[in-house]
Order: C-alpha cells, then sequence, then structure tokens
C-alpha cells in the first residue's frame, strides 16, 4: 500500500471516528436529561407557620405547606388550608399557564425568587393568576412578575387537588440543566 493510500485510509477512518463521536454528542444528553415524571398522588406533609400582610384594609394570610416533602404554594387562596395528611392528586401534571409560572419562579422560594415578594404576596398572586380568589395584594404582586422572562422548560410547574374542600396546592421542580 503506498503511503498515498495510507493516508487516505487513515483519514477516512479519522473522519468515521468524528462521525460517531458527533453522533455520540447529539444522543448522549438525551440519553442523560431528566424526564419530566410526576407522582400521580401525594399527601400534605407539613402545615407551618403563618405569613400575612395587611394591604387596602385588609389582613391577608397564608401558611408555609409542603406536598410529599416540598414547598407547596396554595392557588386557591380563600379555600381551607388543607390540614397535614390530606391525600393530594395531579390535577396538571406540567402547567402551561404562563403567569401561574411566573409566580412560582419569581415568588417566595422559587428559583428566581424576588426579595420583594413575601409568601402571602405569592400565594395571593398564584390564586390571581390562577383565575381564582382574586386579591388587590395579588394583583399588584402578580404585576411585579407579569413582564418578566417566562421560566426554563425545564421549570416543571404540577397544580394538585386536596379533595375540593380545601385549597389546591402547586409544587415545582427545577432542574438547569435537563431541558
Amino acid at each position: 500500500m503506498t503511503a498515498s493510500a495510507k493516508r487516505a485510509k487513515g483519514v477516512r477512518a479519522l473522519k468515521a471516528l468524528l462521525l460517531v463521536a458527533i453522533l455520540a454528542l447529539g444522543l448522549l444528553p438525551g440519553l442523560f436529561a431528566p424526564e419530566k415524571a410526576h407522582a400521580a398522588s401525594g399527601t400534605v406533609t407539613l402545615v407551618g407557620w403563618e405569613d400575612s400582610i395587611t394591604e387596602y384594609g385588609w389582613t391577608q394570610r397564608t401558611r408555609y405547606m409542603e406536598l410529599n416533602g416540598q414547598l407547596a404554594i396554595c392557588c386557591q387562596h380563600f379555600s381551607d388550608t388543607p390540614p397535614v395528611g390530606t391525600p393530594a392528586t395531579v390535577i396538571e401534571a406540567d402547567v402551561s399557564n404562563d403567569l401561574m409560572r411566573k409566580v412560582a419562579w419569581y415568588g417566595w422560594g422559587g428559583p428566581g425568587s424576588l426579595s420583594e415578594l413575601s409568601l402571602v404576596q405569592t400565594a395571593c398572586a398564584m390564586s390571581n393568576a390562577n383565575n381564582e380568589d382574586l386579591t388587590l395584594t395579588g394583583r399588584d404582586a402578580l404585576a411585579a412578575v407579569a413582564d418578566l422572562p417566562s421560566p426554563p422548560s425545564s421549570f416543571v410547574l404540577t397544580k394538585w387537588s386536596t379533595g375540593g374542600v380545601t385549597q389546591d396546592l402547586v409544587t415545582w421542580t427545577y432542574q438547569p440543566y435537563g431541558g
């Protein structure tokens, strides 16, 4: 085999290796990206401290809550708080309402949290964005986030029912490198 034939064979082998590497790099992230999996049911695991604010002559209150050990924000502000042990089922596994997603992202406890929004302001804004229980406190907090950029697609908001008598809740997952 001549030197030029060996060189041509080596170039073809290198091209083939590069093609395999490019394909592997293109496919690997999809193989390891987290799935948007959601539990079909859960339980209110904590009802803690109360947050309140007095604005416009009204005092708005909410409680810190967790569902399956994760922060949960009410989205029906004037309904009763679910007690610890209340079962919950998924209503919507990947909420598409952009205002609700923004409230969760920029609100109290969210990954993009604005320091000026309290838990009760976040809960009131979430209820307003969910077209429930419109409050002036919620209106003002919603206005603070409405024109901000939408959260990334890897920020997944889940809406839960606690049985119809008590508040529906939202939780979220965020995997910055997964989607």
